[in-house]
Protein backbone atom coordinates (compact mmCIF):
# COMPACT_ATOMS: atom_id res chain seq x y z
CA UNK A 1 0.00 0.00 0.00
CA UNK A 2 2.90 2.51 0.20
CA UNK A 3 4.30 2.28 -2.45
CA UNK A 4 0.91 2.29 -4.11
CA UNK A 5 0.30 5.60 -2.46
CA UNK A 6 4.16 6.69 -3.45
CA UNK A 7 3.02 6.34 -7.25
CA UNK A 8 4.89 2.81 -7.33
CA UNK A 9 1.77 0.72 -7.49
CA UNK A 10 3.55 -3.41 -7.28
CA UNK A 11 1.88 -6.04 -9.59
CA UNK A 12 -1.26 -7.80 -8.17
CA UNK A 13 -2.19 -4.78 -5.95
CA UNK A 14 -5.86 -5.20 -5.06
CA UNK A 15 -7.54 -1.61 -4.56
CA UNK A 16 -10.83 -2.61 -3.95
CA UNK A 17 -9.49 -4.11 -0.95
CA UNK A 18 -7.20 -1.53 -0.17
CA UNK A 19 -9.83 1.23 0.27
CA UNK A 20 -10.81 0.29 3.84
CA UNK A 21 -12.26 3.85 4.53
CA UNK A 22 -14.51 3.04 1.47
CA UNK A 23 -14.58 6.64 0.09
CA UNK A 24 -12.79 5.43 -3.64
CA UNK A 25 -9.00 6.61 -2.90
CA UNK A 26 -6.24 4.70 -1.48
CA UNK A 27 -4.77 7.30 1.19
CA UNK A 28 -3.11 7.60 4.19
CA UNK A 29 -6.14 6.87 6.14
CA UNK A 30 -6.50 3.34 4.55
CA UNK A 31 -2.90 3.16 6.15
CA UNK A 32 -3.35 4.06 9.13
CA UNK A 33 -6.96 1.72 9.38
CA UNK A 34 -4.46 -1.33 8.27
CA UNK A 35 -2.06 -0.74 10.84
CA UNK A 36 -5.11 -0.47 13.64
CA UNK A 37 -6.14 -3.88 12.36
CA UNK A 38 -2.33 -5.57 12.82
CA UNK A 39 -2.51 -4.07 15.94
CA UNK A 40 -5.92 -5.78 16.81
CA UNK A 41 -6.90 -5.61 20.17
CA UNK A 42 -4.12 -3.56 21.04
CA UNK A 43 -5.17 -0.59 19.45
CA UNK A 44 -6.86 2.30 21.52
CA UNK A 45 -10.75 3.65 21.25
CA UNK A 46 -10.86 7.01 20.32
CA UNK A 47 -13.96 9.48 20.53
CA UNK A 48 -15.33 11.83 17.76
CA UNK A 49 -11.94 13.84 16.69
CA UNK A 50 -12.36 17.21 15.19
CA UNK A 51 -9.19 18.00 13.77
CA UNK A 52 -7.93 21.11 13.00
CA UNK A 53 -6.37 21.97 9.68
CA UNK A 54 -2.51 21.54 9.80
CA UNK A 55 0.35 23.44 8.05
CA UNK A 56 3.64 22.27 6.35
CA UNK A 57 6.46 24.83 6.11
CA UNK A 58 9.33 24.61 4.27
CA UNK A 59 12.46 27.18 5.01
CA UNK A 60 15.53 28.34 2.73
CA UNK A 61 17.95 25.61 4.15
CA UNK A 62 15.44 22.76 3.22
CA UNK A 63 13.97 22.07 6.80
CA UNK A 64 10.19 21.34 6.75
CA UNK A 65 8.59 21.93 9.97
CA UNK A 66 4.80 20.70 10.73
CA UNK A 67 2.20 22.59 12.81
CA UNK A 68 -0.74 20.45 14.39
CA UNK A 69 -3.23 20.19 17.35
CA UNK A 70 -1.98 16.64 18.09
CA UNK A 71 -5.11 14.61 16.60
CA UNK A 72 -2.94 13.38 13.50
CA UNK A 73 -0.73 10.25 13.11
CA UNK A 74 -0.12 10.08 9.28
CA UNK A 75 0.60 12.30 6.68
CA UNK A 76 1.33 11.87 2.76
CA UNK A 77 2.58 15.03 0.60
CA UNK A 78 3.97 15.39 -2.77
CA UNK A 79 7.14 17.31 -4.19
CA UNK A 80 7.66 18.72 -7.59
CA UNK A 81 10.73 20.70 -9.41
CA UNK A 82 13.36 19.92 -11.52
CA UNK A 83 15.62 17.81 -9.05
CA UNK A 84 13.28 16.04 -6.80
CA UNK A 85 14.84 12.89 -8.32
CA UNK A 86 18.27 13.84 -6.60
CA UNK A 87 16.73 15.33 -3.34
CA UNK A 88 17.58 13.25 -0.15
CA UNK A 89 14.84 13.50 2.94
CA UNK A 90 15.96 13.23 6.50
CA UNK A 91 13.12 12.49 9.02
CA UNK A 92 13.78 14.75 12.12
CA UNK A 93 10.60 13.34 14.11
CA UNK A 94 12.03 12.12 17.54
CA UNK A 95 9.11 9.46 17.59
CA UNK A 96 8.36 5.73 15.54
CA UNK A 97 7.20 6.82 12.33
CA UNK A 98 8.86 6.16 9.34
CA UNK A 99 9.35 8.05 6.27
CA UNK A 100 9.05 6.65 2.66
CA UNK A 101 9.75 9.13 -0.50
CA UNK A 102 9.65 7.92 -4.05
CA UNK A 103 11.91 10.18 -5.83
CA UNK A 104 10.43 9.41 -9.36
CA UNK A 105 7.19 10.65 -8.49
CA UNK A 106 7.84 13.02 -5.59
CA UNK A 107 5.36 11.36 -3.45
CA UNK A 108 6.10 11.30 0.30
CA UNK A 109 4.29 9.32 3.50
CA UNK A 110 5.71 9.37 6.77
CA UNK A 111 3.86 6.67 9.16
CA UNK A 112 4.16 4.69 12.16
CA UNK A 113 3.51 0.89 13.05
CA UNK A 114 1.95 2.06 15.94
CA UNK A 115 -0.05 4.81 14.97
CA UNK A 116 1.54 7.04 17.40
CA UNK A 117 0.31 10.88 17.49
CA UNK A 118 2.71 13.48 15.53
CA UNK A 119 2.94 15.73 18.34
CA UNK A 120 1.11 18.78 19.05
CA UNK A 121 2.41 22.28 17.94
CA UNK A 122 5.45 23.02 15.26
CA UNK A 123 7.75 20.51 15.08
CA UNK A 124 10.51 19.76 12.55
CA UNK A 125 9.59 17.07 10.66
CA UNK A 126 12.44 16.56 8.05
CA UNK A 127 15.42 17.76 5.71
CA UNK A 128 15.67 17.83 2.07
CA UNK A 129 18.98 17.75 1.19
CA UNK A 130 21.10 17.01 -2.10
CA UNK A 131 19.21 19.75 -3.79
CA UNK A 132 18.80 23.68 -4.73
CA UNK A 133 16.26 24.17 -2.30
CA UNK A 134 15.05 27.01 -4.74
CA UNK A 135 13.86 24.87 -7.34
CA UNK A 136 11.41 22.43 -4.80
CA UNK A 137 7.69 23.30 -4.73
CA UNK A 138 4.89 21.98 -2.41
CA UNK A 139 2.15 19.66 -4.53
CA UNK A 140 -0.83 18.11 -2.64
CA UNK A 141 -0.40 16.84 1.34
CA UNK A 142 -2.89 15.77 3.31
CA UNK A 143 -3.12 14.14 6.72
CA UNK A 144 -5.26 11.04 8.62
CA UNK A 145 -6.27 11.39 12.42
CA UNK A 146 -6.69 8.91 15.08
CA UNK A 147 -9.93 7.54 13.74
CA UNK A 148 -8.86 7.47 9.80
CA UNK A 149 -10.07 10.65 8.63
CA UNK A 150 -8.39 12.49 6.09
CA UNK A 151 -7.61 16.25 7.48
CA UNK A 152 -6.24 18.98 5.02
CA UNK A 153 -2.58 20.38 5.39
CA UNK A 154 -1.59 23.84 3.97
CA UNK A 155 1.15 24.02 2.02
CA UNK A 156 3.83 27.40 2.34
CA UNK A 157 7.35 28.07 1.24
CA UNK A 158 8.99 30.57 3.34
CA UNK A 159 11.25 31.96 0.54
CA UNK A 160 10.59 32.80 -3.78
CA UNK A 161 11.06 29.60 -5.24
CA UNK A 162 11.75 30.00 -8.57
CA UNK A 163 10.08 29.08 -11.21
CA UNK A 164 11.35 26.37 -13.87
CA UNK A 165 10.69 29.02 -16.59
CA UNK A 166 12.84 31.91 -15.14
CA UNK A 167 15.82 29.03 -14.96
CA UNK A 168 15.60 27.99 -18.38
CA UNK A 169 15.53 30.04 -21.02
CA UNK A 170 15.74 30.06 -25.05
CA UNK A 171 12.96 27.91 -25.76
CA UNK A 172 9.79 28.61 -27.25
CA UNK A 173 7.01 27.74 -29.55
CA UNK A 174 6.60 23.80 -27.96
CA UNK A 175 3.38 22.06 -29.07
CA UNK A 176 2.78 18.20 -29.01
CA UNK A 177 0.95 16.70 -31.63
CA UNK A 178 -1.54 14.98 -32.15
CA UNK A 179 -3.25 15.09 -28.44
CA UNK A 180 -5.03 13.16 -27.85
CA UNK A 181 -2.81 10.27 -29.59
CA UNK A 182 -1.96 6.35 -29.88
CA UNK A 183 1.42 6.56 -28.82
CA UNK A 184 3.14 8.20 -31.51
CA UNK A 185 3.30 11.70 -31.48
CA UNK A 186 5.75 14.89 -32.35
CA UNK A 187 7.29 17.47 -30.34
CA UNK A 188 8.11 20.75 -31.97
CA UNK A 189 9.94 23.61 -30.21
CA UNK A 190 12.02 26.52 -31.37
CA UNK A 191 15.82 27.04 -29.32
CA UNK A 192 17.33 30.82 -29.57
CA UNK A 193 20.22 28.99 -28.77
CA UNK A 194 22.37 25.67 -29.37
CA UNK A 195 21.20 23.28 -26.73
CA UNK A 196 21.27 19.12 -25.90
CA UNK A 197 17.91 17.71 -25.28
CA UNK A 198 16.29 14.45 -23.76
CA UNK A 199 12.79 13.52 -24.47
CA UNK A 200 11.37 11.76 -21.78
CA UNK A 201 7.54 10.07 -21.36
CA UNK A 202 6.20 9.90 -17.99
CA UNK A 203 3.03 7.40 -16.67
CA UNK A 204 0.28 8.29 -14.36
CA UNK A 205 2.26 6.69 -11.59
CA UNK A 206 5.80 9.05 -12.27
CA UNK A 207 7.40 5.62 -13.82
CA UNK A 208 9.79 6.91 -16.88
CA UNK A 209 8.53 4.82 -19.28
CA UNK A 210 10.49 6.19 -22.55
CA UNK A 211 13.47 8.52 -22.86
CA UNK A 212 15.83 9.42 -26.00
CA UNK A 213 19.37 9.68 -26.22
CA UNK A 214 20.68 12.98 -25.72
CA UNK A 215 19.94 15.07 -28.80
CA UNK A 216 22.31 18.30 -29.84
CA UNK A 217 20.38 20.80 -31.33
CA UNK A 218 21.21 23.85 -32.93
CA UNK A 219 19.23 27.22 -32.78
CA UNK A 220 16.24 27.22 -34.88
CA UNK A 221 12.63 24.89 -35.21
CA UNK A 222 13.35 21.52 -34.06
CA UNK A 223 10.79 18.10 -34.52
CA UNK A 224 11.26 15.62 -31.79
CA UNK A 225 9.01 12.15 -32.44
CA UNK A 226 7.92 9.74 -30.81
CA UNK A 227 7.41 6.56 -33.05
CA UNK A 228 6.96 3.43 -30.62
CA UNK A 229 3.97 3.29 -29.28
CA UNK A 230 2.70 -0.21 -29.54
CA UNK A 231 3.75 -1.24 -25.99
CA UNK A 232 1.91 1.73 -24.06
CA UNK A 233 -1.51 1.42 -22.52
CA UNK A 234 -4.45 4.10 -22.22
CA UNK A 235 -4.20 6.97 -20.20
CA UNK A 236 -2.67 9.94 -19.14
CA UNK A 237 1.27 11.09 -20.28
CA UNK A 238 3.50 13.65 -19.15
CA UNK A 239 5.90 14.61 -21.97
CA UNK A 240 9.21 16.07 -20.48
CA UNK A 241 12.24 18.16 -22.30
CA UNK A 242 15.12 17.78 -20.30
CA UNK A 243 18.12 20.38 -21.10
CA UNK A 244 21.82 20.04 -20.51
CA UNK A 245 25.19 21.27 -21.07
CA UNK A 246 28.53 20.41 -22.88
CA UNK A 247 29.71 18.59 -20.28
CA UNK A 248 26.52 16.68 -19.89
CA UNK A 249 25.28 17.98 -17.04
CA UNK A 250 21.76 18.59 -16.28
CA UNK A 251 19.91 22.39 -16.82
CA UNK A 252 16.79 21.85 -16.00
CA UNK A 253 13.02 21.04 -17.38
CA UNK A 254 12.39 22.71 -20.18
CA UNK A 255 9.08 22.11 -20.96
CA UNK A 256 6.34 19.50 -19.44
CA UNK A 257 2.89 19.08 -21.25
CA UNK A 258 0.49 16.58 -20.52
CA UNK A 259 -0.84 14.16 -23.54
CA UNK A 260 -3.40 11.61 -23.52
CA UNK A 261 -2.68 8.23 -25.48
CA UNK A 262 -6.05 6.13 -26.54
CA UNK A 263 -6.27 3.18 -29.01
Amino acid sequence: MVRHINGDTPDGFNEAAADLTDDGLITVADLTEVVDIILAGAKKEHGDINSEEANMYLEESGLTTFESDGTLIALQFELSGQYVKDAELELLLGTDHTLAFNNESGKGLIFSMTNSIIPAGKVELFNINGVDIYNINWEDAIAANLVHELVDVNTHITYDATDIADIVTGISNVSVFPNPNTGDFTVKLTLSEATVIVMELIDERGRLVSQTEKRHLTQGEHFISHTDGRSLNNGMYVVRLRSFDENGRETGIIHEEKIMIIK
